[in-house]
């Protein structure tokens, strides 16, 4: 068992607020996108960055980080004001980070979100849909050892809940 994912997945996450102002493109990009949810009985939105190398690499598979909008937040959060797309790329192209998938879920702009409530199965929709969902639809290489996840706020919440819940699925986690 390689500790390398771990470490680059954790480089990646430490250095976002460092390496925040860098923009590269015709490189990895983000793509916005909707899923279907029987748990949530409703289209659920994500938006994914695929590594540079996604679309000409066919026979490749990739590590993925869940990365979690904080409260009041929303999936292109990331994307837009954490300028997701332009560090991955910096930190990918200087082999800083293992090249990766990583999906921003939409969570709703309400409290806790991301947890199970009567009227909202948030967690059970992360866990028996979402990965499957990207396990599936994507590339990602489908082990613990090769999934993680991190998340800002009210996502840095379901980062730490959804280590400990569910502790079989993530090599790293950090709120």
């Amino acid at each position: 068992m390689s500790k390398k994912p771990f470490m680059l997945i954790l480089i990646f996450i430490l250095l976002i607020p460092v390496m925040g102002f860098a923009q590269f493109s015709g490189m990895g990009k983000i793509v916005y996108q909707t899923m279907p949810s029987s748990i949530l009985g409703q289209e659920r939105e994500y938006a994914i960055y695929l590594p540079k190398n996604y679309e000409t690499r066919t026979d490749k598979n990739y590590t993925v980080l869940y990365l979690l909008h904080g409260g009041g937040g929303s999936h292109t959060d990331w994307p837009e004001q954490g300028l997701l797309q332009g560090v991955a790329n910096q930190l990918m192209d200087s082999n800083e980070a293992c090249e990766m998938i990583i999906v921003c879920p939409e969570a709703e702009k309400t409290f806790m979100n991301y947890f199970n409530s009567p009227d909202w199965r948030y967690e059970d929709y992360f866990f028996q849909e979402l990965i499957p969902y990207m396990d599936a639809n994507y590339r990602t290489i489908s082990d613990k050892q090769h999934r993680a996840i991190a998340g800002l706020s009210m996502g840095g919440g379901g980062t730490v809940a959804y280590a400990f819940r569910h502790p079989d699925m993530f090599c790293a986690a950090y709120p």
